[in-house]
């Protein structure tokens, strides 16, 4: 076993001219050992491509690390517009218990 996996926060804010978010995932309990995260984007009221760059992948949390940080594009399309949103969602873990929340906003 090596630990909880889950977001920080179900809701991350930013401004639309920041360029990018940074989504952290951490860890609790047992960090003795390495663990391999896939996650991924998809849309809600924000569009990939339009609002966002679409992102997927696995991060590595090494022995001992109990926190991560993964950057997500936020697209500026300078247009006046109401908050959009897009998912970060935790997709697997290759050991240790996925928990809530799992994804973000």
């Amino acid at each position: 076993m090596t630990g909880q996996i889950f977001l920080e926060a179900a809701e991350i804010s930013t401004l639309e001219t920041a360029g990018t978010v940074l989504v952290p995932i951490v860890r609790t309990g047992d960090s003795s050992g390495r663990v391999t995260i896939q996650y991924g984007t998809s849309n809600q009221t924000a569009i990939a491509g339009q609002d966002y760059v679409a992102n997927s992948g696995t991060i590595v949390m090494d022995a001992g690390v109990t926190r991560v940080l993964v950057p997500s594009t936020i697209t500026d399309d300078a247009t006046s517009e109401a908050t959009e949103r897009f998912a970060f969602r935790l997709v697997n873990v290759d050991s240790g218990a996925l928990t809530a929340p799992r994804t973000a906003q």
